[in-house]
This record gives structure tokens, C-alpha cells and sequence, in this order.
């Protein structure tokens, strides 16, 4: 059993899966009584979904986990996570007052950023002050904005306003990022990616700490965050527990970026098209333009039915269009 337990959240190892795995490294050679090592989903979504039977069935797989493993001290990464398992277990600690324990690497980035607090920490004043710390170690020269600590504003991600009304979270991230001229500092990976994917320079706290990037990368999509998770647990079970994952057979797309935009915006994931492609090449339930060899298929995913027009190209498959109703077809 551990003494400690790392759960990164749900946000970071999808977006910055290399990063996940250099903390937890430095975390394991820093802490007596060992580290261990938990990824997934704090539940909040499901909260600020409505589910609230699905977040109570997470709270207590969580529990039932945090005490198989003997009650370990939770290190999270994420805000939202410390409130969420704050009521939970009995001791959660961020990962920036524990770096400010342990210390960390001597990197000196000497950048200007300007902060941007997670509206999850609005009530958490020693994580706040741990972050302002670390950043003074690394040498970031710090702009504090109009509104930040207890008044930051929240960038659009939370509540899942930007499924639920995206405009409105729209308009939620300019206003944080409002007369900022220089690089965007953050501590939440949804603050990051919301700022990124507008076209600002954001970087996570931790990517200054152990990752390359220092505001220029853009933020991977909804396809490439999920990829991302399995790469991390691919990874982790192969260089710490020496498991190794089955490797999928997957179909490969190919598309256009103006395509691939689209997918984006309508929240279409490429498994989502991969599923349609597979059941409709094993069924032959297609329509197919003899002319052009296009095919259109359609399949229910869940409460949601998606059609996707396509065609074989050598061993892959061309994308040309995809959306979705939420309906069902009888």
C-alpha cells in the first residue's frame, strides 16, 4: 500500500499526457511511502450534467478504490477535483503546495504570463499562493489581471456551458482574455485549452514545470484527447507495471481540415465514425453512388444516431461528410 495516491484529474493526461507521466515520476522520487496512481474522472461532470445518480455511483467507486488502496493522502492537479473529493476522503492536497514541499526542477523560464486563476479555486487561497510561489521559482515575471483570486470569472468550460450554450461560453473566454497581451497562465487544463483553441498563447503550470511548451501549442481536439488517454494508460502500465494493452485494429480516416473542423464543432469523434464505417462494411447496409463509389451509412450511438458519407481510398477510408440528430430511427 502507498502512502500516497497522484489523481491527475481527467483533463490533464488528455491534453498533456507526457506531462502526467514526468509529475508522477518526480512525485514517486520525491515522497516517502510511495506513490500510487489513479486516472479518470473526479465526477463533476456528471453533477454539472444532471446526473446526479451517475455522480453519486462515482463518488462511491471512488471511495471504494481510495480505501482498497489503504486510504492514501490524494494528490490532485486539478481544483474542481480537490472540492469534488474533499467530500469524499479525508485528506486531498493539491499538486502545488506538495511542489512547493518537495521542490522542483531547477528550470528557469523567465517568461511574462498572466495569470489566470481556476474559478475552482476561487475559495482555495493556499493553492492560489502555492501557484504565485512556483512561478517566482521558475522566474515567470507575473501579471495579475482585473479579476482574479475569489472574483477570477470562469473561462466557459465549467458547467459545461460550452455543450450546453456555446456561445455564451464564447463570450465567457474573451472576457478572460480581454486586454491580456501576454502568454495566458494557468492551472486548469480547461482553462488552457478553452484559451488555446480561440488562438491565444496558454500554458498549464505544469507544462512550464516538466513539459516543452510555453504557450504555442494549440489545444488537441475532442479525437486526439481521447487517443491521448489510452496512450497514457498504454504507457503507464507498460513502463511502471510492465502490462502491456492489446493493440486495436482500427480503421483508418482520412479527411479534409475543413472536414475536420466541422467534426469538431458538431462533437463528432472519429470512433463515433469508425463504428458507422465498421457496422455498415460488415452489414452492407450503405447506399452507394455507383458513379462516384460514395457510401452513406448511418448507426445509433447511444441516444444519438450519426450519418457518414464515405469511401474506400487504398487501405483507409475518405471522409467527406458527417453529422447527427439526436434521434432514433425505427
Amino acid at each position: 500500500k502507498s502512502r500516497y495516491l497522484f489523481f491527475p484529474g481527467c483533463q490533464l493526461g488528455a491534453s498533456a499526457p507526457d506531462v502526467v507521466e514526468k509529475t508522477y515520476d518526480h512525485l514517486c522520487r520525491s515522497l516517502d511511502g510511495g506513490v500510487a496512481f489513479m486516472h479518470g474522472c473526479c465526477g463533476i461532470m456528471a453533477k454539472w450534467a444532471g446526473e446526479t445518480d451517475l455522480f453519486d455511483e462515482t463518488k462511491a467507486m471512488l471511495k471504494n478504490e481510495w480505501e482498497t488502496l489503504g486510504r492514501p493522502i490524494i494528490i490532485v492537479a486539478c481544483s474542481t477535483c480537490r472540492k469534488s473529493l474533499a467530500n469524499v476522503v479525508d485528506d486531498v492536497r493539491d499538486v502545488w503546495t506538495v511542489l512547493l514541499e518537495t521542490g522542483i526542477p531547477d528550470t528557469k523560464r523567465n517568461l511574462p504570463v498572466t495569470i489566470h486563476d481556476a474559478c475552482g479555486a476561487r475559495d482555495q487561497e493556499e493553492t492560489r499562493h502555492a501557484v504565485r510561489e512556483l512561478l517566482a521559482q521558475l522566474g515567470c515575471r507575473v501579471q495579475e489581471p482585473k479579476f482574479s483570486g475569489e472574483k477570477t470569472p470562469c473561462c466557459g468550460y465549467g458547467g459545461l456551458v460550452q455543450f450546453s450554450h456555446n456561445d455564451l461560453a464564447n463570450k465567457m473566454t474573451e472576457f478572460c482574455l480581454r486586454d491580456v497581451d501576454e502568454t495566458r497562465l494557468t492551472y486548469c487544463m480547461g482553462c488552457r485549452d478553452r484559451f488555446s483553441k480561440v488562438g491565444a498563447r496558454a500554458v498549464h503550470l505544469l507544462e512550464l514545470i516538466f513539459g516543452t511548451n510555453t504557450g504555442d501549442e494549440r489545444a488537441p481536439g475532442y479525437s486526439l484527447r481521447q487517443d491521448n488517454r489510452v496512450l497514457l494508460k498504454r504507457s503507464m502500465l507498460r513502463d511502471l507495471w510492465h502490462e502491456e494493452l492489446e493493440e486495436e485494429d482500427r480503421l483508418i480516416l482520412i479527411y479534409d481540415d475543413d472536414l475536420g473542423e466541422l467534426l469538431e464543432k458538431r462533437l463528432i469523434l472519429e470512433e463515433d465514425i469508425r463504428k458507422v464505417i465498421e457496422e455498415a462494411e460488415a452489414t452492407s447496409r450503405f447506399i452507394e453512388e455507383v458513379k462516384s463509389g460514395l457510401r452513406i451509412a448511418y448507426k445509433q450511438i447511444g441516444h444519438v444516431t450519426y450519418w457518414v458519407y464515405y469511401a474506400p481510398e487504398g487501405e483507409a477510408w475518405r471522409v467527406r461528410r458527417a453529422y447527427s440528430h439526436r434521434m432514433e430511427i425505427r
